[in-house]
């Protein structure tokens, strides 16, 4: 009896194991995803359009026309731009998988974009679709375009197969802020947070390329959901550096009787923010220290020598603190809109303060006082200490 409930055991587990995968998705059923824009539409609320990766055979040649507020093109054969207009993002892919033979799937998506006149109405009822969707990635990045989100993926892609890849890699240079879906969705959720998100623009890579690509515009900050201002790409530096979200920045600077620029990549950069309350008012303390490498020096200091070292430092601390300053300026003065965390950093320094006034922060806000101490430490001058093409009599070591 033993050995018959042993077999009988044996024989179950191994019926479960050829069975095989009763879910698996065959990719040639499917119509990936690999960007979505999401438009204001012109007879629905919502235009959505999608960029499919187009594999075996599928997809078509040539470009497709509008057709009752619905848009299907193809620029290239890896990739198909498909558009429908609908009551909600739900309602118009509705309407798109009614046209396509494949059934749509999010699980490779990799950029999500919201036009400026969307955005100004607000993306919240918009975002509520992706976090819901089982399929659909968190670490998706997110961007506000300048103009019709769906023009970007019109485009021709430059150096990449997949305009959202182009996207995907640009954000991923860390030359820009970068927020992915579960940072954006959080948040969003946070009451009276104002939310940065990167603006992305076509730009030509040279002019003599007939398609533009992309590049990086500075921050569009979004209170309550909607979209209410701009920051510049200065500005927007500031704010990286006051949240602590500079990975790798180049600057350059020049030193005094230097007679030429030096140029510089921040490398490791950290900055501390704390708040403390004096006087019962706010002050922001932010601490600041960035350790650089010289990349070039067209100057005709040596860079021998502590004081020459010196200079260096000290520009590239003034260059950092003039880019907070334009962010400050901006947001304390003429927004008066805090998108820098100030308001969390005193939450977090005194709680019963903060409870105390939070409804007046807004008023608050513009007189908070904000002290730095910035240090710069540059940590290699380079293989090269004296200036290449200066003669040695001319350089000038202090």
């Amino acid at each position: 009896m033993d050995k018959r409930v042993r077999l009988l055991i044996m024989i179950l587990l191994l019926s479960g194991i050829l069975m095989g995968c009763w879910d698996r998705k065959e990719v040639n059923d499917l119509a990936i995803i690999v960007g979505a824009a999401i438009d204001k539409g012109e007879e629905e609320p919502v235009l959505l359009s999608i960029l499919l990766m187009v594999t075996s055979d599928a997809g078509g040649q040539g470009m497709g026309s509008k057709s009752e507020g619905e848009m299907v093109q193809s620029s290239s054969q890896s990739e198909l731009l498909v558009s429908a207009e609908g009551e909600t993002i739900a309602d118009a892919l509705s309407k798109l998988q009614e046209k396509l033979s494949r059934k749509v799937f999010w699980g490779h998506n990799r950029v999500i974009l919201f036009g400026e006149e969307l955005a100004k109405q607000g993306i919240e009822e918009h975002i509520d679709f992706f976090v819901r969707h089982p399929e659909t990635r968190l670490r998706t990045f997110t961007f506000v375009t300048k103009g019709e989100a769906n023009v970007l993926f019109e485009t021709e892609p430059v150096l990449e197969q997949s305009r959202a890849e182009m996207l995907r890699e640009l954000i991923e240079l860390d030359i820009g802020l970068r927020v992915s879906l579960k940072e954006l969705m959080s948040e969003l959720n946070r009451e009276g947070e104002v939310t940065a998100m990167p603006m992305v623009e076509q730009s030509k890579l040279t002019p003599n390329l007939p398609n533009p690509g992309f590049r990086l515009d500075g921050l569009a900050l979004m209170a309550n959901g909607k979209m209410t201002a701009t920051l510049s790409e200065e500005e927007s530096r500031g704010l990286m550096w006051i949240q602590d979200k500079i990975s790798q920045a180049m600057i350059t600077v020049r030193p005094d009787e230097g007679e030429g620029p030096v140029s510089m990549i921040h490398l490791r950069a950290k900055t501390d923010m704390k708040a403390k309350i004096e006087n019962d008012q706010p002050v922001i303390y932010l601490h600041i220290e960035s350790e650089d490498d010289v990349l070039q020096n067209a100057s005709k200091l040596g860079l021998l020598k502590e004081p020459v070292v010196k200079q260096l430092e000290k520009r590239a601390e003034e260059d950092i603190a003039y880019y907070i300053d334009l962010t400050l300026e901006k947001l304390q003065k003429e927004e008066k809109t805090d998108a820098l965390g100030f308001g969390n950093a005193v939450l977090r320094a005194d709680p019963k303060w903060w409870n105390q006034n939070k409804n007046k922060w807004e008023e608050i806000f513009p007189t908070v006082e904000v002290k730095k101490d910035i240090k710069v430490y540059v940590r290699r001058q380079g293989m090269m200490k004296q200036p290449t093409a200066v003669p040695k009599e001319e350089v000038k070591e202090e």
